[in-house]
């Protein structure tokens, strides 16, 4: 399916008996061009990453030969008793050579003698004056094709007036055809060009594997940058006790992972598989990082166990973690300082001394598809957000929170999806969620299918933060889920409350007045049912004076818990599973007039 463009000339010197002619072929492209549909692989070769396929080239050569007249027969001539005596013929032969060639060094030239020869008949009766049979054979042989031979018939027809005068044998020689190559001379043939990192588009400079024999700090760090190294688990676990410290643009991939790489020159995209099995690295050293990743860094596929963090990065810029287990760090599996942007991807984190994953700051990237289960601190640990596209995470039995987003600098209902994520069995919280900035106190608003299910204090816990007094509008959540949701935190120091507030559960106003004490926490927790909607707005302004807490809830723990030493009453809590009410402390006023039945525990304080 490839197409090809040539020039060609030639020149010629001729004679009755002799000739000699020299050609050239100039094709207008050179390049390699990919055979479509024809297989490609990227595999080691040397010490480079190449990428291996099928191309086709045209060439650029020459061609030569040397011509001679054999034998010739003049029918005016005296041969009455030969058969041939009246033809008008002659047999010339032809020896020479060719040489093709492409300048990419993966195609060979082709080059090797030729020997070619013709019987001629001229003014043949039955096709007039002027016409011409000619039969061809050649011969030829190189070391690409082989041994090449073909037969040809030429058949010339004069048409319109016949020709005053038979030609003489000089002007024959002078309306012989021209003999040369009519088509481009191109080779098929296993090509292999180097490869770059799909993903960053940075060219891979090395590649090299290594395996339990090899210290795998010092090897990577040997490789240097853009470099491709395969960590190989087949002679056994590695055990390192300093920190593998990434390159700029390396890739430190695992056996048996995969990886996407492009062909430099034809731009064949094609997927590497790493040879050998899956390593387990042991950090040896709790006070030392396993690994530390730096700007456009992969790693990928590897069981990473022990050492201070898993993976430790600062300030990076355009970083891919990939299908890695990570468990056992004295703190955290991975753990982000500074600002960050890349890419967290089908990886896990179990049983680490602190959190699942902690970023400090993320500005743009995609985490997807993780897993963070039985950490000792929260399973997810995420700081002032700008962007985030959290899909497919699962958080499961972690202590306390499933999910902690902290210090976000925007309003998350301004761009968040959490699509297809469950969090669920968090020791203490799910999901806790606080922000530092009072210009954004829009912590958080779901509206695709987040799950959350199973926590025994609270599926969805919101914690604001210090200071909404331009916009105390705090919390929003929608989405279908399970368990307890409760709303608590504290509004930081000052004189008055949260005044004139409401909370909405399924579109109705659960109270029209709340108050909320400026320096006491506060607690509120809803029961809610599989299908239930939640859409809980707080909001209000603040004031000097205690409004009462007025509202009737029913939910799976204590109906109102509550530090609030100011004025509650009038509130009514039935049906709770534990405690009507839980106040630590005694209110101001009013405690007599609240009322429980059907609790749990006890229906009163």
């Amino acid at each position: 399916g490839n197409h090809f463009d040539q020039a060609a000339f030639g020149l010629e010197i001729l004679s009755v008996e002799k000739e000699f002619r020299i050609n050239g072929y100039v094709p207008s492209d050179l390049a390699p061009k990919h055979l479509a549909g024809g297989p490609a692989t990227a595999v080691i070769s040397g010490n480079n990453l190449v990428v291996r396929s099928d191309g086709e080239a045209a060439y650029w050569g020459m061609d030569a030969e040397f011509g001679k007249l054999l034998w010739s027969n003049d029918p005016c001539a005296e041969k009455a008793d030969a058969w041939y005596g009246g033809l008008d013929a002659e047999l010339r032969a032809f020896v020479g050579g060719y040489y093709f060639d492409n300048p990419e060094s993966t195609f060979e030239q082709i080059s090797g003698p030729r020997v070619r020869s013709e019987l001629r008949l001229y003014d043949l009766a039955v096709l007039g004056d002027g016409s011409r049979l000619t039969l061809e054979g050649l011969i030829q042989d190189d070391q690409l094709r082989g041994t090449q031979a073909e037969g040809g018939v030429y058949i010339r027809i004069p048409f319109g007036a016949g020709p005053r005068r038979r030609l003489d044998r000089l002007q024959r020689r002078m309306v012989d055809r021209i003999v040369r190559d009519v088509d481009v001379v191109a080779h098929r043939q296993t090509t292999e060009e180097a490869a770059q990192f799909a993903d960053s588009g940075l060219a891979v400079s090395s590649a090299r594997i290594i395996d339990a024999a090899d210290d795998l700090s010092d090897s990577v760090a040997a490789a240097g940058a853009n470099s491709l190294v395969i960590v190989d688990g087949s002679a056994g676990a590695f055990s390192e006790g300093d920190t593998t410290v990434l390159s700029t643009g390396q890739a430190v991939l695992g056996g048996g992972s995969t990886l996407a790489v492009v062909g430099v020159e034809t731009g064949t995209q094609v997927t590497f598989t790493a040879p050998g099995s899956r390593p387990t690295v042991n950090g040896t050293d709790s006070e030392q990082d396993v690994f530390q990743i730096t700007d456009d860094t992969l790693l990928a596929g590897l069981d990473i166990s022990g050492g201070a963090n898993g993976v430790y990065g600062d300030s990076i810029s355009g970083f891919t973690l990939r299908g890695l287990d990570i468990s056992n760090a004295t703190a955290s599996g991975v753990e982000l300082a500074g600002s960050n942007s890349g890419h967290i991807a089908d990886s896990t984190s179990r049983d680490n001394g602190s959190y699942g994953f902690r970023v400090a700051v993320w500005t743009a990237g995609a985490i997807q598809g993780n897993t963070a289960s039985d950490n000792t601190s929260d399973g997810f640990a995420m700081g002032a957000l700008q962007t985030w596209d959290l899909t497919d995470e699962f958080s499961s039995t972690n202590n306390p929170t499933g999910a902690w987003l902290y210090g976000t600098t925007n309003s998350l209902g301004d761009f968040a999806k959490y699509d297809t994520t469950r969090i669920d069995r968090g020791t203490d919280t799910i999901w806790q969620l606080g922000t530092t900035d009072p210009a954004n106190p829009h912590l958080w608003k779901n509206e695709s299918g987040a799950t959350v299910t199973g926590n025994p204090h609270g599926s969805v816990s919101l914690h604001p933060g210090p200071s909404f007094e331009t916009q105390p509008s705090i919390a929003r959540w929608t989405a279908p889920v399970t368990g307890n949701v409760t709303l608590n935190g504290q509004f930081g120091a000052g004189d008055g409350g949260l005044t004139d507030a409401r909370i909405k559960y399924n579109g109705t106003v659960l109270s029209e007045s709340l108050n909320f004490s400026t320096d006491q926490p506060f607690s509120l927790t809803q029961n809610v049912t599989a299908g239930d909607t939640i859409d809980w707005v707080v909001s209000g302004a603040y004031g000097g004076g205690n409004t009462p807490l007025s509202a009737t809830l029913s939910h799976q723990s204590d109906g109102f818990q509550t530090s609030n030493t100011a004025t509650f009453d009038s509130n009514v809590s039935n049906g709770n599973g534990d405690q009507g009410y839980r106040i630590q402390g005694t209110p101001a006023t009013g405690s007599g007039t609240n009322t429980g039945s059907g609790n749990g525990s006890n229906d009163g304080f």
